[in-house]
Parts: C-alpha cells; structure tokens; sequence
C-alpha cells in the first residue's frame, strides 16, 4: 500500500513521490525477501501512522473534534472505522525523516522470519510544507530498508545501510539489483 496525505498542499506531489519511491526500491525489497506491507508520507506535523487524525492543521487536536488523550509521548487514538478499537502511537520530533514499523507474526503464509515492515517517510519540511530532495527521501528509504534486516544503529546496520545505497545507485544505472560481488539477485 502506498498512501499520501491528500489533505496536504501539493498531494499528487506527493503521491508521485511515493509511487516512484515504491517503483525503484521495490526489486531490492523482493531480492532480499523483505516483506514491506506499507510505504507512507509520515505527516510533517505528526507520527505517519493515523496522518488524519494527528496533523496540526486538522481538527485533530480539537479536543472537541474527537475523543484522544495525550500522554507525554503517545497518543490514544480512536480508530477512525471502529470506535471501540484504540492504539497508542508515537509523535515523532521534526528531524526524524522516517520509521520502519516492524511487526512480527506467525502463520503458514507468513516469511520465514515472521516480519512485517511499514515504512514511513517525511517527505515535507515541518510547518512549511516545502518538499525534501527526491535525493534525501531516498537515502532516507535505504535507511528504513535497513531497518528490515537489522534493528539498532550499529556497524552491522551501516553496513546493510552502504548494501543497499549500493544496490540502489547501480539498479538506476543498469536496471538490476546485485549483490555484494556485483552479481544479480533474484
């Protein structure tokens, strides 16, 4: 699923942003079994995940609109299609360019690992609503890509980080991902 914020300033921009995100990562993603259920616009003004109800220029916050508490760090939303479902997200600080959702589950149809990942990306300057570089949304997708396989920032992370930047520049040169000897995957 690919979904921008229709709400926002400029949102086929956006949707053209995601769907283009989507097209180019999408053969890296499927070479290393990665199972990305979700790429999102992560609202400019709050977490991503429930983008209609928490961004700033919304009736969101009204606390006559609608029936959310705020913690220190979460929020209790009402689902929007049942009211009776509720879930605690994190609002997430302006220089944070991106998430990787991860859950896990068990099942017959389920990948070997169990993993499924949601990514979110901010694609607009906080307040301004002035777009990134397509250049920094990417970087920022093989940053959240690398969440996939390794979860804290550490040597092995960057390491899986400079793969898949690498995999990334020679698949818009040549059309195909390869590995680390320079052979193609899948």
């Amino acid at each position: 699923t690919i979904q921008h914020i229709p709400s926002l300033p400029n949102a086929q921009r956006a949707a053209a942003i995601l769907r283009r995100i989507h097209s180019e990562f999408q053969r890296i993603i499927h070479c290393r079994g990665w199972n990305v259920l979700s790429i999102t616009e992560m609202c400019c003004c709050g977490d991503g995940i429930d983008h209609s109800h928490f961004c700033r220029n919304s009736n969101a916050y009204n606390s006559n609109s609608n029936k959310s508490t705020k913690t220190s760090k979460a929020k209790t939303a009402i689902h929007r299609k049942n009211p009776s479902k509720r879930r605690s997200t994190k609002i997430m600080p302006d220089n944070v360019l991106g998430y990787n959702l991860t859950s896990f589950s068990r099942g017959r149809n389920t990948p070997s690992n169990g993993k499924r990942n949601a990514i979110h990306l901010r694609l607009r300057r906080p307040r301004t609503h002035d777009f990134y570089s397509y250049e920094e949304i990417a970087g920022t997708m093989c940053h959240e890509l690398a969440h996939c396989e390794v979860g804290p920032h550490n040597a092995r992370f960057y390491k899986v980080m400079e793969e898949i930047e690498g995999q990334y520049a020679v698949f818009l040169a040549r059309g195909v991902v390869v590995d680390e000897g320079g052979f193609p995957m899948g």
